[in-house]
């Protein structure tokens, strides 16, 4: 069962279709030919870029980076998760699962390289196919910052980092635009509503601390009622979660998506006395991979209400406009006080 809760909340659990959804207005006009690779059904008719040319992906998050970026001409080989949650790789050859990939697979797909996520299983994994002088790249995927090198890393590897800056700019804005709307709400961190997101509820996991759906409720304004779990993905008794009685449940276990009355078992939580009992589709916060934006929207508009897009278009435009008022003059001049001022200053 654990297996299954890190399947969804480490490592990505489903994803939209999303193959290239950023990269129509990035790489300009091509004036390549169009070639078909009969191999890969994820083919694409585009200039031919530096970096390997045959690329097996042992991580969900991963393979939804490269399609993202437009990349998925260079996938060989996937697996099982990503092939049975992403329907771009869906026909692609399948080299075992998260946890227990085929080395026979992976080698008889010649790679140039092999791109995963160091869990404990494919640390292994990584020493025996650098045995065999096989190119392997791992990336961590725990935390916010680390998904958005993990994008501008594979944009480096595959000749695309223009397009991987772009959604790394795209993220980052709505970031700020989530976080300057909140704000002007007048809903300071004090405020913050106290939020449980349950991936599993038998037994119960939620979403600890320091981890990349931590930043996002963060970014948007919430607090995690699980913050004080250090692990990312802690297991929890009903008898702490009804005691913290978080003020909003968001539900990811696929049981919530027939039902939220579950949580009314507990009458008494405060998430159950204002209903705030909420079902959202797993695969549209838990992947780390990059979505984060639309993820971050997803939850602004499900804590604080349907206006926040609006809302954010309108502080991104001011973003815009302040960063264009800013380049016309110059940069600003450095008021920040030194370190003696600011000492003198708290001093009083």
């Amino acid at each position: 069962m654990l297996g299954l809760v890190l399947g969804f909340a480490v490592l990505g659990f489903g994803l939209p279709s999303i193959a290239a959804a950023d990269t129509d207005d990035t790489n300009g006009t091509d004036n390549t030919e169009n070639t078909e690779n009969t191999d890969n059904p994820v083919h694409a008719t585009r200039e031919a870029k530096s970096g390997p040319a045959r690329i097996i992906s042992l991580n969900p998050s991963l393979t939804a980076i490269l399609l993202s970026l437009g990349e998925g001409e260079r996938l060989v080989g996937v697996d099982d998760f990503s092939a049975q949650q992403i329907e771009e790789v869906a026909a692609l050859p399948k080299v075992g699962g998260l946890f227990n990939p085929s080395l026979e697979a992976v080698v008889a797909l010649a790679p140039d390289l092999v791109v995963l996520v160091p869990s404990a299983e494919q640390r292994d994994f990584h020493n025996r196919l650098t045995g065999l002088d096989i190119k392997v790249e791992t990336f961590d995927n725990h935390q916010f910052v680390e998904v958005l090198e993990n994008i501008s890393r594979l944009g480096a590897l595959t000749g695309t980092a223009e397009a991987a800056a772009k959604r790394v700019a795209e993220i980052t804005a709505t970031r700020r635009g989530v976080t300057r709307s909140v704000k002007q709400l007048g809903r300071a961190s004090e405020n913050a509503p106290v939020v449980a997101i349950v991936l599993q509820r038998d037994p119960l996991y939620v979403v600890g601390g320091g981890n990349f759906i931590d930043t996002m409720l963060q970014i948007v304004g919430a607090q995690n009622v699980a913050a004080e779990y250090r692990g990312a993905y802690p297991r929890v008794s009903m008898e702490w979660f009804v005691a913290a009685s978080p003020e909003m449940i968001i539900d990811l276990s696929p049981e919530a998506r027939v039902s939220t009355a579950f949580w009314k078992q507990w009458p008494n939580m405060k998430a159950v006395l204002a209903d705030r009992l909420m079902s959202i589709d797993a695969a549209l916060i838990s992947m780390p991979g990059p979505a984060l934006d639309a993820s971050i929207m997803l939850l602004a508009s499900s804590i604080w209400g349907d206006f926040i897009p609006k809302m954010v278009a309108e502080e991104r435009a001011k973003m815009a406009t302040e960063k264009t008022t800013q380049g016309s003059r110059g940069p600003e001049p450095d008021t920040r006080p030194t370190y003696a001022e600011g000492v003198k200053g708290a001093g009083g």
